[in-house]
């Protein structure tokens, strides 16, 4: 009987430091949390009020799906080693902590 109560105070004990550390990790994250954004409170602010002709009702995508995919070319050099170092920074700050 002594056996398991030292058991089931030491589980308890490793779910608590486990717990505590969790804590720490989560108040210190580098990256902050979505559930502190301004888009999980969209009503602290009032809307932007813009004037009349601003927003086209009709056509304003029209300019994205008119360009031919096939004839787009990236603005980056394949390949190029600044391109790719670049790249796996912005990756790693802004998609890896939700894509991996």
């Amino acid at each position: 009987m002594k056996k398991i109560v030292v058991i089931a105070v030491l589980l308890a004990a490793i779910v608590f430091v486990g717990y505590e550390a969790l804590i720490i990790i989560d108040n210190n994250f580098r990256y902050g949390r979505m559930r502190e954004t301004p888009a999980v409170r969209p009503h602290e602010k009032e809307l932007l009020t813009m004037k009349q002709g601003v927003i086209p009702f009709e056509g304003g995508e029209a300019i994205y799906r008119a360009a031919d995919g096939k004839r787009l070319k990236s603005p980056f050099v394949k390949g190029d080693p600044n391109s790719i170092k670049l790249g796996k920074t912005l990756y790693f700050t802004y998609c890896a902590q939700c894509h991996g």
